[in-house]
């Protein structure tokens, strides 16, 4: 439907089409859709202003702060759980959001979602993913108390500096580019750089035996 490359540039917000796109559910053709997105930040930092302002603010931030940290999230599904991803959907850094797939109702997970909400969450869903009880009593990170405090003070630059944040999948590929970088560059340095001695290697010191002094006779002693 989106090309990955424009999704991951510019969008990630599965939930922007959905709310733009009404489904046509007696349509027979699918109609050519054209959709220009918003690419300044006033409306995402009013989103964040208004989410902030909600009365579960708190447990929206906490589940933020989840999916940040890498982890995964299986609701429940009742009729606000659609509205509570779309919530946590405007406070996630756009890069998370382009890696991450949500799905607000689904029968079985076995598509793995990142951020989904189930009519019945089974046991093996618990085992790998954060549940409803679990959100509440998740530890307040670094990107939450940025992110409240910069709304709060109403520092845009630091929003938008959050919102531009690089995901945990892009710190560790830069990582690995950086450590590879290194490591080439030092075989480099060892095959291209040329010995003083033309590349063949420092020469020997021929091995000269040192002279032996002769033993010292005293000449001081008595004489009979």
């Amino acid at each position: 439907m989106v090309p990955r490359k424009a999704y991951r540039l510019w969008l990630g917000d599965p939930f922007a089409l959905a709310d733009h796109f009404l489904p046509l559910w007696h349509a027979l053709d699918l109609p050519r859709l054209s959709y220009r997105p918003d690419l300044s930040f006033d409306g995402h930092v009013s989103d964040i202003d208004a989410v902030l302002k909600r009365p579960d603010a708190d447990r929206l931030l906490a589940a933020t702060q989840a999916l940040v940290d890498g982890a995964r999230i299986a609701l429940t599904w009742d009729g606000g759980a659609a509205d509570f991803m779309h919530a946590v959907w405007r406070l996630l850094p756009f890069s998370t959001r382009s890696e991450l797939w949500p799905a607000s109702l689904t029968p079985s997970n076995s598509l793995a979602f990142d951020f989904v909400a189930m009519p019945t969450v089974n046991d093996e869903t618990r085992k790998r993913y954060l549940t409803d009880d679990q959100i509440d009593s998740y530890p307040t990170g670094r990107y939450e108390e940025n992110l409240r405090s910069a709304a709060e003070t109403g520092d845009r630059h630091h929003l938008v500096a959050l919102l531009h944040r690089r995901s945990r999948a892009q710190t560790l590929r830069l990582a690995v580019v950086l450590v590879v970088l290194a490591a080439a560059l030092a075989v480099g340095m060892r095959l291209f750089t040329k010995s003083p001695a033309g590349g063949q290697g420092r020469p020997e010191r021929p091995n000269v035996p040192f002279p032996q002094r002769p033993p010292q006779v005293p000449t001081d002693y008595p004489t009979t």
